[in-house]
């Protein structure tokens, strides 16, 4: 067996030479995991365009005078890793901003959050946030918190799921939140015993918030997209696909040539005139940058206690969740129109519940519209019943699942569902 697989490589190589095959680039010196069992490693990578020519030991055959040679200088060498659902350029400001990820009590919460603002001027808004009320037990902060000190800054600081927000007084009060401010269809501002807002907004009340935001700048948003590539590529991601706003496609066609990743674009679905037009002016992209999909949401999450289930919550049996796309006549119809326009589809769904009712509409679309290679995705895909398990692979739907769930959710899920689902 080892004869024979040299036998081959002398042959490959004396192909590839006949050939002119050479590299333009090759990397040598390396510690190269290659996937396959039978030849788990390798020392160099030969690279020619944007494909890989050859992994090996030997590569002499496939170098040329105007090779460029890299010096992998013994270093472990693993495939890019592919992200499937990200918020990218979102990320990018998430750098550039508070970040209350590893916060455990509430005076760290507030002492961080106190610090960050002395270098904020007032009227500026303070965005980012990524706190887990977990972390410290389950108490969720409110304007008290921080208005102390936030007098004439307006503060939103996100949950790490993108689900819920805290809002300061300035914040409230600029975006018209009152005692007397309804709940949005598919969102919850939560308010204390004396009907007084407490500066938690749920799924689409914090859209309450966003309009008063001020938008950022083309620069702002490049500037973002450049600090989230320079993480991506400190931690080996040289793909994602990106569940983005209609701003951050132009942001990434802007900025194509800069790109350091690829980036399969799914903008919100919002959008899906926009996006089955862009698509018929412009093709659906290439394997640079590509944007054939779109991003839709049925529920929230379930550390918010929004994500449609069901069953009522086991620690809060008054809600079983919130459906996010709240007039489903009007989301069927999106739905179908982005169908017939060959765009692959992508919904959000964590509840039981929701998993089970975009089950039903991807599989009451393929009976509409007929059997094709669409490929629709559920996002999360979180807690589902033993029947709709069964249901993706037999209907090819994608399940888009994400493991940081199982480390952000897993500790304390129990409180909150059944162990079955």
């Amino acid at each position: 067996m080892k004869i024979r697989t040299i036998f081959l490589l002398i042959i490959f190589c004396l192909t590839a030479c006949e050939q002119n095959q050479f590299a333009d680039k090759i990397y040598y010196n390396g510690n190269i995991w290659t996937g396959n069992p039978n030849r788990p490693s390798a020392e160099f990578i030969a690279v020619k365009g944007n494909e890989i020519l050859a992994v090996g030991i030997h590569y002499t055959s496939l170098q040329s005078p105007k090779t460029e040679m890299f010096d992998l200088k013994g270093e472990f060498v693993v495939p890019g890793f592919i992200d499937n659902h990200t918020h990218f350029i979102s990320g990018g400001f998430q750098i550039m901003s508070i970040n209350l990820r590893d916060v455990s009590s509430k005076n760290d919460f507030i002492n961080r959050t106190k610090e960050y603002v002395q270098h904020i001027s007032p009227g500026q808004w303070v965005q980012g946030g990524d706190w887990d009320h977990e972390m410290w037990g389950g108490v969720l902060p409110t304007k008290e918190w921080i208005d102390s000190f936030t007098a004439d800054i307006p503060v939103f600081l996100g949950r790490l799921d993108g689900h819920m927000a805290l809002a300061n007084s300035k914040a409230l009060e600029l975006a018209g939140i009152t005692s007397k401010t309804p709940n949005p269809p598919g969102g919850l501002i939560a308010k204390n015993k004396n009907g007084i807002p407490t500066g938690i907004l749920r799924d689409e009340a914090m859209g309450l918030i966003s309009p008063f935001i001020p938008e950022n700048s083309p620069e702002e948003l490049d500037t973002a997209l450049q600090k989230a590539m320079s993480y991506a590529a400190s931690i080996g991601v040289t793909q994602i696909h990106d569940m983005c706003s209609w701003e951050d496609l132009q942001t990434y066609a802007r900025n194509k040539e800069k790109l350091t990743l690829r980036i399969y674009a799914l903008p919100w679905y919002t959008n899906w005139k926009k996006i089955i037009k862009y698509n018929d002016d412009n093709g659906f992209g290439d394997d640079k940058l590509r944007w054939n999909g779109m991003k839709a949401m049925m529920d929230g999450s379930l550390g918010s206690r929004t994500a449609w289930m069901h069953d009522p919550y086991k620690d809060d049996p008054k809600t079983k969740g919130l459906v996010v796309a709240t007039d489903t006549v009007e989301f069927r119809k999106i739905l179908r129109e982005v169908d017939k326009a060959n765009i692959q589809i992508a919904v959000h769904a964590i509840g039981t519940r929701a998993n089970e009712w975009i089950l039903d509409e991807f599989d009451a679309i393929k009976k509409e519209h007929g059997e094709r290679d669409r490929r629709p995705r559920v996002e999360h895909a979180q807690h589902l019943t033993p029947q709709d398990m069964k249901r993706f692979s037999a209907n090819g739907v994608i399940a888009s699942m994400q493991p940081t769930s199982i480390y952000d959710d897993a500790a304390w899920a129990y409180k909150r569902v059944d162990d079955s689902i």
